[in-house]
This record gives C-alpha cells, structure tokens and sequence, in this order.
C-alpha cells in the first residue's frame, strides 16, 4: 500500500471508529509500539478534535485534551 492510501485508510477506519464502530480496524495499521511509555510505563491520553469548516473545506484543526495531566505528561518529557 502506497504510503497516500495507507494514510486515507487510516482515516476511513477512524471515521468508522469515532461513529462507534470497533477499534479493530485502527488497530490493524498500527505498529506494535505506537503506545508511549515514559521511565518503563505505558500511558495515554484522550483529545477531542474540534474542526472550523469554510464552505466546504476544513480551515481549521483543534485537538484539545480531555485528560490534561497526562498530555501534559507525555508532550513535556524532553522539552
């Protein structure tokens, strides 16, 4: 698969995903250690994507963390 159309099924299974389908599918693209792990533990974090549409275009892409500590934990390790 040409690195385009691993990308657009990526995002065709997200949708399917986010539309409460199962994670099976997201999953199945993934490599094995996509997980972060700081000092030998795994963690994780949520975020919500907020989307600013123009006609029919998207112009603008928030992702806002729901679990603030824990993105904090992970984006601040090395900075």
């Amino acid at each position: 698969m040409l690195p385009r159309e691993l990308v657009e099924e990526l995002h065709r299974r997200q949708a399917e995903m986010y539309a409460g389908g199962s994670t099976d599918g997201v999953a199945e693209l993934l490599a094995d250690d996509i997980t972060a792990v700081i000092g030998g533990e795994s963690v994780g974090w949520r975020t919500v994507g907020i989307y600013r549409l123009q006609a029919d275009r998207v112009a603008e892409v928030w992702l806002v963390p729901i679990e603030l500590q824990k993105f904090d934990r992970v984006w601040r390790v090395g900075a």
